[in-house]
């Protein structure tokens, strides 16, 4: 089956781990850019020490400052959840995925919806159950034949890559 150009000498197979991992922490440190440091500035300005224990000790003493540290951590959970489906679903690619040159398929069934993307990318939100996946998907990732996250089976998004050989 001929895929994406695939030339007689090519092949695409589950992208490997390491290039995973990679690609992942490349969205991340641009994430870090484009969606944290404007919030951390605004962090900054509502807690006025630099020292964990007098800002946790701030926190402690008013509520409402926690109170509005968990919803940055929502909205900040929310768009990372918008970068990685907008990115996957209008080009099957995350700007981490274009340098490990990575893309996604669907692995079976019907065609990928945009649904299935934002359920892929649910684990950013920070409140429970989607916590659990934090841990849960990197460990599936790695016993997995097909080195696939626990919510991209779930979602029938396989990462792939293009092999040569000669």
């Amino acid at each position: 089956m001929k895929k994406r150009g695939l030339k007689t000498n090519e092949f695409i197979a589950p992208a490997s781990l390491l290039k995973r991992f990679l690609s992942y922490f490349i969205d991340l440190f641009i994430i870090n850019f484009i969606i944290i440091l404007p919030f951390e500035k605004i962090l900054k300005n509502i807690i006025p020490s630099n020292s964990f224990s007098e800002s946790y000790q701030y926190i402690q003493n008013n509520p409402g400052v926690g109170n509005l540290i968990f919803f940055l951590s929502i909205i900040i959970g929310i768009l990372m959840v918008v970068y990685f489906t907008v990115f996957e679903y209008l080009m099957q690619q995350t700007p981490g995925k274009i340098l490990m040159k990575q893309y996604i398929i669907k692995e079976t069934g019907q065609p990928l919806k945009l649904i299935n993307y934002i359920v892929s990318n649910l684990t950013f939100i920070p409140i429970f159950p989607f916590i659990l996946l934090w841990i849960i998907d990197p460990i599936h990732m790695i016993i997995s034949s097909k080195n696939q996250r626990l919510m991209e089976r779930f979602t029938r998004i396989l990462v792939v890559e293009k092999y040569s050989f000669k």
